[in-house]
């Protein structure tokens, strides 16, 4: 009597050792590939002179722990290893947890724009100050 729920019990271990597997393949190659694109994304970034923006645009304070190029890398990395661990999800047949990190992931998607937007506005504001107060100042000066 008490072999019978056990035996079922290893059955259904035994089915699910193949999808726990690929699920394991799946992350351990997400986290590759992220720290493969974090790596190259930043030496890409930082070779450009992408850092160069936070002394133009005054965010030392911002990126006082980090260059700005560590944190593009570190957030395309997070963007992979979501996407291993839906795939993983997927997998393991766990739609209840897929979906919905699904669905943020999309709506972060349809997002990205309107944050671009922002941030070269925001930018552009701040540059606009700059050259007002200088412009202020100059126009104090020649009275």
């Amino acid at each position: 009597a008490v072999a019978a729920p056990l035996r079922s019990g290893l059955c259904q271990i035994g089915q699910l050792l193949p999808a726990i597997g690929l699920a394991a393949l799946i992350l351990v190659g997400g986290f590759l590939l992220g720290r493969m694109l974090q790596a190259v994304v930043k030496n890409l970034l930082h070779s450009a002179g992408f850092d160069g923006l936070k002394k133009r645009l005054r965010l030392e304070q911002v990126f006082s722990k980090r260059e700005p190029s560590d944190v593009v890398g570190l957030a395309l990395f997070f963007l992979v290893m979501l996407h291993a661990l839906i795939a993983a999800l997927d997998e393991l047949g766990l739609k209840a947890l897929s979906d919905p990190i699904s669905q943020i992931i999309e709506q972060f998607w349809a997002l990205l724009p309107t944050l671009a937007t922002s941030a070269r506005s925001a930018a552009l504001g701040q540059t606009s100050s700059r050259g007002a107060a200088a412009a202020s100042l100059l126009y104090r000066s020649n009275r």
